[in-house]
């Protein structure tokens, strides 16, 4: 009898396949954090999340990124504003990383996954357009930095 993939690995394949995807078609645009950031709180509200506009982005966040790490798919998140605009998400350890996705990709443009849900909760919040650097993929992790614009023009 054939052997199945585990769930994790198959979360694994599919972590590899929308790095490609991201690879392919560059910086995610509003539409697509307009879609995440509606389906964030019908997904997640079954734990407790509930993204409303207003709320201070940190805070909104960190919900966010402790419901992840209950999960035990992340470690060592950090979201924090580094100036009025600007925002960064450090992901220490995503258990997703002994794919050696991040290797195959280091060369690559690409967004991690989890900095795309992050950039949409803060469009939610904050109700501007959000623009999100290139990740930069670390071993076991990465550091994105997002910034609020009240308009962008693609």
């Amino acid at each position: 009898m054939e052997e199945r993939p585990s769930e994790k690995e198959i979360v694994k394949i599919l972590h590899a396949i929308l790095y490609a995807f991201e690879a392919t078609v560059g910086t995610p645009g509003s539409k697509v954090l307009i879609h995440v950031s509606r389906k964030i709180p019908e997904i997640f509200g079954k734990f407790g999340f509930d993204l409303r506009k207003g709320e201070n982005p940190e805070e909104s966040v960190k919900k966010l990124l402790e419901i992840l790490e209950e999960t035990g798919m992340l470690k060592d998140t950090e979201f924090k504003r580094i100036d009025e605009h600007t925002f960064e998400f450090r992901l220490g350890e995503c258990s997703l990383s002994d794919s050696n996705v991040h290797e195959l990709l280091k060369s690559e443009k690409v967004f991690c996954p989890y900095s795309i849900a992050v950039a949409a909760v803060l469009r939610e919040v904050t109700g501007r357009d959000v623009v999100l650097s290139e990740s930069e993929l670390t071993e076991k992790g990465s550091v994105t930095k997002m910034r609020l614009y009240k308009y962008v023009v693609l």
